[in-house]
């Protein structure tokens, strides 16, 4: 039987929490992830955490792509600019899809206290540590980050003859990609996720995976060589998967810092063993 939370040839440092998720975590959450083909599914941009969340209105000033590919192909998550949701999907076909959320950049000042204090919680001790060597530890944190979210949405049906790929990279910047297929876990099953920066593994980098549904679950854990966790899932149900990744910001780019915000919604389904 298996008892903890991460093992295999990937270990993984995990640690379950108890207590809200953080405040500033983005994330899709479709009305459903297991709709039935033709459905209207609402799809929603979050902010903030399980127990703490603000949904975000369509914004074209933020917004260059909102699409699903599934079966059908590539269609528009279409919606009203303005407007919450901030999309809309109807899948005409049963299978796997992959809705897709990718932003523009947005300049950002925080006083240093405040800056430190979120590279303290996402982890980004190369950065704390560079702006020690910089004597920057006491001025303010002037970034640019960009979001970039999917969501897994299995829509049910007549069996579709489209592609199925649960583990399909999309080409984002920054990109969880699932290396188990959520459909078919099963309690007690690994759970596998590997995160890509410009199309490469992104090693040593802190995830965390948090369920929506219950705001004092969170697991954090840290990528292996190849990018990857993987670990047991304490419970079913729907989770978000979250990495913060920054860098020094190349002289385009607005700031000091350039910023990558990656997330994965998916639901782990219940009663199966």
């Amino acid at each position: 039987m298996r008892s903890s939370l991460a093992f295999g040839s990937a270990l993984t440092v995990v640690l379950l929490v108890a207590g809200t998720a953080c405040a500033h975590e983005f994330w899709i959450e479709p009305a459903s992830f297991t709709p039935r083909a033709g459905d209207s599914v609402a799809v929603r941009l979050l902010v903030g955490g399980a127990g703490e969340r603000d949904e975000l209105p369509r914004r074209s000033d933020h917004l260059l792509r909102f699409e699903a590919l599934g079966p059908g192909g590539v269609v528009p998550v279409v919606g009203r600019l303005g407007r919450a949701p901030a999309g809309l999907l109807q899948p005409a076909l049963a299978g796997l899809w992959v809705v897709t959320y990718q932003g523009r950049h947005t300049f950002l000042e925080l006083p240093a206290e405040k800056f430190e204090s979120y590279l303290q919680e996402e982890a980004l001790s190369r950065v704390i540590e560079d702006r020690v060597r910089r004597n920057e530890s006491l001025s303010a944190g002037r970034e640019s980050y960009a979001r970039y979210a999917k969501s897994l949405v299995n829509v049910r049906g007549a069996e579709s003859s489209g592609p199925q790929q649960f583990d399909r990279e999309i080409g984002l910047p920054i990109e969880l990609v699932p290396e188990t297929d959520p459909r078919t876990w099963s309690d007690g099953d690994p759970f596998a996720v590997r995160l890509l920066y410009d199309g490469q593994p992104l090693a040593d980098q802190q995830i965390k995976l948090i369920h929506l549904r219950d705001s004092g679950l969170r697991i954090v854990a840290r990528t292996d060589a190849d990018g990857r966790v993987e670990l047991l899932f304490p419970q079913s149900g729907p989770w978000l998967a979250a990495t913060v990744f920054m860098r020094r910001a190349p002289q385009e780019v607005e700031g000091d810092w350039e910023s990558f915000w990656g997330s994965l919604t998916f639901e782990l389904p219940a009663g199966a063993s």
